[in-house]
């Protein structure tokens, strides 16, 4: 005659594994979400922060070997100043520098820089960028 595990065993073992399994699952989904939320929350701020920040290039002007360029801050946070870089025809305007002014943009303001290049002709593209990444172009 052979003997097996009860029946009230079995049924207690397998509510055992049940729950043990469902409590994993909790547990991993629970952890999944959350970093999920965290990633997205964070993910959100950084582009409303960076939509904020927009700007036009108001005037843009070259004379032997001088650039000077004026942004207004169009977006409705402070630009940082020091951020600002200006490239024409691709390469990068040396020596660039505040023209008066603060370190910060404040809504609404404009800030005027001069920068040092090689030579200018006519149909050269000055592209300024900022902080996020934003450029705008003119053609000079």
């Amino acid at each position: 005659k052979m003997k097996g595990v009860s029946a009230v065993i079995a049924v207690i073992l397998i509510l055992m594994i049940v729950v043990a399994l469902a409590a994993l699952a909790y547990t991993w989904f629970t952890g999944i979400f959350s970093s999920l939320t965290e990633t997205t929350g964070e993910n959100i701020m950084d582009t409303t922060e960076s939509m904020s920040k927009q700007f036009s290039l108001d005037a843009a002007s070259c004379s032997s070997g001088d650039l000077q360029f004026t942004i207004r801050n169009t977006g409705s946070g402070t630009l940082s100043a020091g951020s600002v870089a200006a490239f024409l025809n691709g390469t990068a305007v040396t020596d660039l520098a505040r023209v008066g002014g603060s370190a910060t943009i404040a809504e609404g303001a404009t800030q005027t820089f001069n920068g040092t290049i090689p030579a200018c002709a006519a149909n050269e593209v000055l592209r300024v960028t900022i902080e996020n990444g934003v450029s705008n172009s003119v053609t000079l």
